[in-house]
């Protein structure tokens, strides 16, 4: 069709109807661009399109991140036939790109024939509304028509679309009337983008503040609290900001185990202790959530679930903590089904954790520049975290035999003191387990040292699994080891050596060239139980002291005839000796002997 038949002709009449309605919209301009809520602009475009215009309904769509013109806002005058259109309807970026190809232009303003046959298209025909046309006798306008006044971002780009429909008069626009639609068009475009700008500047103000106070909190903490706490903290925080800055009611904050694919919620906001015990109790495997994260459902770099396009696994739906919708739920609302999913990288780009996010407090899906916004702050927190991991990672390589995986000597003599510590607090007594294996230059004479390491790793993995995990055991240099036994007395400390003794004599070891060697073991033991510690003065004399003791006794247990366990029983200033049991024998020792431990 000719564009000279598409227009309606230019009379004086109407370009004074034009200029009457040109009046009226930008006696709506002002109040256009004060407004600060984005759907209140939207929904009085569409008013003001039917009300100073002259259309029957109006439609406005905005492009979102799937690339799609959502209705966001609609309007029809009372006296016009009613239309059922779902909140949900959209229009597929690559249908408006073949209806924009076919469509005739006034203006900027696209216009397409409902008799034409891009409307009969099969890829454009799901996607049209036919809408009963108010003037009976109209010839140019009919029900399947379409009429769009683009909106246009900042760098050209078609962000939404204006779309007019049922003339009044049943007619095409004039190109008066057209250019007067085509300007509204582009004052609502300049308002949104000063929405967008104005909400985008205030996000992030609010995610840099909160990032500042968390960031200064944290410094104030680091002083005080040990590296793993103030991880949790961390955590806490990021949780906490993310769901208070960002506008939504909860957050679960999931760290990736480290050499598996398990995630581990570590901080949560707005979730009751049930939901969090529910979702710390099933275990969430990466591939279970990767339905939630596909490449089409992402905004930014973030992931978008929109539950009515996409169905949750029920795999995933039973490990995640699901509220019901809120009565006023609608469709084309935010549904507790929906989830922002953030993933956390650090800086080689490898996966750290995800931040879902869920409940955005104004019910309705995020823009861009709001996902944006929190990604912003996402990528700093996890910065940070990946910091304090390796922080943390370099702490336990530091405080961990290399060998066994054992706590180090180092480590062994601080933490003891700690231990003991706590021991007095409570009133209880400890001991202290000197190991050393038998003849173990033997091993590494005869099979080489190789075999010999094969040999300490697996009576370390032994002992590790005969104790409790209470129990502090450690690699103290060579072929020794260590136990420290909280609560526990002289009496059990000996059944307990004399166990791991009978257990590591019973223990055949597979070395690299397929023989099976076994190795004996000495034990020395010394307990607070069973030592006049009078004179002792703090609790890193103690530790000492009893390492001293447990020595001695290993010393005693050696020159007996090694593999069996002696216990220090002489009051301290004096040479300790020791009892000495033979292998295989229970000890029975008379407490009564011995000086009870008085803490200082």
């Amino acid at each position: 069709m000719a564009k000279q038949n598409v227009i309606s002709a230019r009379t004086p009449q109407a370009s004074a109807v034009a200029l009457d309605k040109l009046r009226a919209v930008l006696g709506v301009s002002r109040a256009l661009i004060e407004i600060a809520d984005e759907t209140e602009l939207l929904e009085l475009v569409a008013r003001s399109t039917c009300t100073y215009l002259g259309f029957g309904r109006c439609f406005v769509f905005v492009r979102e991140a799937d690339d799609a013109f959502h209705i966001r806002a609609s309007y029809a005058l009372a006296n016009v036939d009613p239309v059922e259109v779902s909140p949900s309807y959209s229009i597929p970026g690559a249908i408006y790109e073949i209806i924009s190809a076919n469509a005739e232009r006034i203006g900027e303003v696209l216009w397409v024939d409902g008799r034409s046959a891009v409307i009969s298209d099969s890829r454009v025909a799901p996607h049209i509304i036919p809408t009963p046309a108010t003037a009976k006798e109209s010839t140019s306008w009919h029900s399947a028509s379409l009429l769009f006044a683009p909106l246009l971002g900042r760098d050209g780009e078609v962000v939404g679309l204006l779309g007019p429909d049922d003339p009044l008069d049943g007619q095409l626009p004039s190109g008066d009337s057209a250019l007067v639609l085509e300007t509204f068009a582009h004052l609502s475009s300049v308002a949104l983008q000063l929405i967008r700008a104005r909400n985008n500047a205030t996000a992030q103000l609010r995610i840099l503040e909160a990032q500042r106070q968390q960031v200064a909190r944290l410094f104030e903490a680091s002083t005080t609290v040990k590296r793993e706490i103030q991880l949790d903290d961390m955590l806490s925080g990021i949780a906490r900001t993310m769901a208070e800055a960002g506008g939504f009611a909860r957050v679960a904050l999931m760290l990736l185990d480290p050499g598996s694919s398990l995630l581990k919620i570590r901080a949560t906001y707005g979730l009751s202790d049930k939901e969090v015990d529910h979702l710390s109790t099933h275990q969430l495997d990466l591939a279970d959530f990767a339905p939630m994260m596909q490449p089409e459902m992402m905004i930014s770099r973030s992931f978008l679930y929109d539950h009515s396009k996409f169905q949750v696994p029920q795999t995933l739906l039973e490990s995640l903590s699901i509220p019901s919708p809120a009565r006023d739920w609608r469709p084309g609302m935010w549904h507790p089904l929906d989830s922002l999913n953030i993933p956390l990288y650090d800086s080689d780009r490898k996966l750290l954790g995800i931040v879902s996010i869920d409940e955005p407090t104004n019910g309705y899906f995020p823009e861009l520049y709001h996902v944006q916004a929190l990604e912003f702050f996402a990528d700093q927190c996890a910065t940070a975290v990946s910091q304090v991991i390796l922080y943390r990672q370099l702490e336990v390589i530091a405080e961990t035999d290399a060998l066994t995986r054992l706590p180090n000597r180092g480590t062994f003599s601080t933490r003891m003191i700690e231990a003991l510590e706590a021991s007095a607090a409570r009133g209880e007594p400890a001991s202290l387990l000197f190991m050393d294996l038998d003849h173990f230059k033997r091993i590494n004479d005869t099979h080489g040292h190789l075999n010999g390491d094969l040999v300490l790793k697996s009576i370390a993995r032994r002992l590790r699994s005969s104790v409790r995990k209470v129990d502090l055991l450690a690699r103290f240099g060579g072929e020794e080891f260590v136990l420290f036994l909280g609560g526990t007395d002289l009496e059990a400390a000996l059944t307990i050596a004399e166990k791991l003794r009978s257990r590591i004599e019973s223990h055949f070891i597979a070395l690299q060239d397929g023989l099976r060697v076994r190795t004996t073991i000495s034990i020395g033991t010394a307990s607070t139980s069973s030592l006049d510690l009078s004179v002792v003065k703090d609790s890193a004399a103690l530790a000492e002291t009893l390492l001293f003791h447990a020595d001695n006794a290993l010393y005693d247990a050696k020159a007996s005839g090694r593999n069996r366990v002696s216990c220090a029983i002489d009051s301290l200033g004096s040479r300790t000796e020791a009892q000495r049991l033979p292998k295989h024998t229970h000890p029975r020792v008379d407490l009564n002997h011995f000086g009870a431990f008085r803490p200082h």
